[in-house]
């Protein structure tokens, strides 16, 4: 009976670690449990090796500009050698800080680290270098928020699992109902906010050198004020001014090339499929700003657009794309 205890006990350990396995080697990281928090998106990750050299997302044939607003001034901008934040370690002591011992966490053959409780767990993947945290908590019926409250609890809560840094928070999406499937609805009438967070310096915003979303931090947070899930990208910890300084001109804007633009804005599945299957897909830009684009241990300056994708003249959705700045014209 003894032998037969260990056995099971065993085999019982084999199965969680292939389990923990099999879960690490997806990058998407699927959930599929009514308890999980699916709105934070599960984009593939593009890679970046310069500042004009990206993967590109490009689902759009060309640039429309009679909404542009003129807002961006010819300025100078300043490169940047940075330290980033060791996502690993990162991870580590965020487990310690929510009470997550040694033996609760779980190294997979890929280098994945899984920290799990009955209650929450935390999953670093290592090739994405992202950090993912949740907490499984029952579904909420409240309804409605107040922003000063999401603003309080979210800080809170960064300023406890983060270092020092100049997190501020970007934009909120409002979700109807405590479920997997997201349905967007109001401030006053959804049970489930997404809290998207930027880092900056001087006022220029920093994005992710994956570019799978221009936030450097999601959160998901329900109508009772629980967090319940994290998702962590990069992070800058230490930056310093080079003596490399960039003129970027008005004039440039107009020379950006529709097929070198990256798209940051996630849709839903239904709206992704409508804008692929779409061929004469137009973006109709609102608003540049210069921003800094992570590579490697640098800041490079990129332009930010801000406005609508169309499809014959109708509204898909709006939209963030990122594009390299072009050479001036001689």
């Amino acid at each position: 009976m003894k032998n037969k205890k260990i056995l099971i006990g065993i085999l019982t350990g084999l199965f969680f670690i292939i389990i923990i396995w099999l879960l690490s080697k997806s990058t998407t990281d699927k959930k599929s449990s009514k308890n999980t928090s699916p709105l934070i998106e599960n984009t593939t990750p593009q890679s970046s090796s310069s500042a004009d050299t990206f993967v590109l997302k490009n689902d759009v044939s060309s640039l429309t500009w009679e909404n542009y607003d003129n807002n961006f001034k010819d300025t100078t901008v300043t490169e940047y050698n940075i330290e980033k934040a060791k996502l690993e370690d990162l991870s580590a002591n965020i487990a310690k800080t929510l009470g997550f011992s040694e033996s609760e966490k779980t190294i997979s053959p890929l280098k994945n680290v899984f920290w799990k409780k009955a209650t929450k767990n935390i999953l670093y993947l290592k090739d994405d270098n992202i950090i993912k945290v949740e907490f499984i908590l029952p579904t909420t019926t409240k309804t409605g928020f107040l922003e000063k409250e999401i603003n309080s609890t979210i800080n809170s809560f960064v300023s406890k699992i983060l270092p020092k840094n100049d997190l501020q928070i970007s934009s909120i999406e409002y979700f109807l109902e405590d479920k997997n499937i997201p349905i967007l609805g109001t401030q006053q009438n959804s049970k489930l906010a997404k809290v998207n967070l930027s880092q900056t310096i001087n006022g220029i915003k920093i994005l992710p050198e994956n570019i799978s979303s221009e936030f450097v931090v999601s959160i998901i947070i329900d109508s009772s004020l629980n967090i319940r899930s994290v998702k962590i990208r990069d992070l800058v910890i230490n930056y310093i001014a080079t003596n490399k300084k960039q003129e970027i001109l008005s004039s440039q804007i107009k020379q950006i090339i529709p097929n070198e633009i990256h798209r940051l804005t996630p849709f839903s599945i239904k709206t992704e499929n409508l804008i692929k299957e779409n061929l004469d897909n137009k973006f109709s830009v609102n608003s540049v700003e210069v921003a800094y684009l992570i590579n490697k241990d640098k800041l490079r300056p990129v332009f930010y657009l801000s406005g609508k994708i169309l499809n014959k003249n109708q509204e898909i959705g709006e939209a963030s794309f990122v594009s390299p700045i072009p050479i001036p014209a001689l």
